[in-house]
């Protein structure tokens, strides 16, 4: 499911353009559209969730919404939306579908800090230590220091009085080195990925050192 989105500023609107796409299998080479749910959320600067409101409703109907996708292709438009909101899409893994949507690192940082669906909080953050990781394997720094929008959004995570420490130790847990070889394409030295994986280890670690005292045991379960 691929998304592409669309802020209209004159008219304080957004329109979420979807496509659905399955390759040919075989035997069935041609293959109708399914029926898919994808629950979404708009969150505005500051990390609330716009009301959402369909250009065709006559009031909002919740922050959080479930689009039913049956066709190839659809366009849902959202109204009184007065800033380019980041989309929390795919929530709580409504559809167990392959989403394409192209966020920017600062978009994934917001989501890492900000997300109120523990799904798209974690999986925000995954790709954001996986994008550095690999960053490190094909430019590799000997002392890294991460950007700053990973380790605000870390220290959010492991500062939050309301996540469950479980959470916050799976959060802040990096991708394993088997995830991290499938995402490599062709050739890779084992050695330099998983060196690269540790130097990104430390930095998070001596990053959050000077977190308070009960999350400590929180950054020494993340480390390992």
């Amino acid at each position: 499911v691929a998304v592409e989105m669309f802020y209209h500023p004159s008219a304080h609107s957004v329109t979420l353009h979807i496509r659905q796409h399955c390759p040919p299998t075989p035997g069935q080479t041609e293959k109708a559209p399914f029926l898919i749910p994808l629950t979404l959320a708009l969150f505005d600067p500051n990390g609330h969730a716009y009301p959402l409101q369909m250009s065709e409703e006559s009031e909002a109907q919740g922050n959080e919404r479930v689009l039913i996708l049956r066709e190839r292709e659809h366009s849902f438009t959202f109204i009184h939306i007065d800033h380019p909101p980041i989309p929390s899409l795919l929530r709580d893994f409504s559809a167990p579908v392959k989403l394409h949507y192209h966020y920017s690192a600062q978009e994934l940082a917001f989501l890492f800090a900000h997300d109120t669906d523990a799904f798209n909080r974690w999986e925000a953050g995954q790709v954001l230590f996986r994008q550095t990781i690999l960053q490190q394997l094909d430019h590799p720094q000997s002392t890294l220091n991460l950007p700053s929008v990973i380790v605000e959004g870390a220290q959010r995570i492991l500062h939050s009085e309301t996540l469950d420490p479980a959470f916050k130790a799976l959060a802040l847990t990096l991708p394993s080195e088997v995830e991290l070889f499938e995402a490599v394409p062709g050739e890779v030295d084992p050695v330099a990925l998983v060196h690269a994986r540790e130097m990104v280890k430390v930095a998070l670690a001596r990053s959050l050192r000077h977190g308070v005292n009960r999350n400590r045991i929180v950054v020494l379960h993340a480390a390992h």
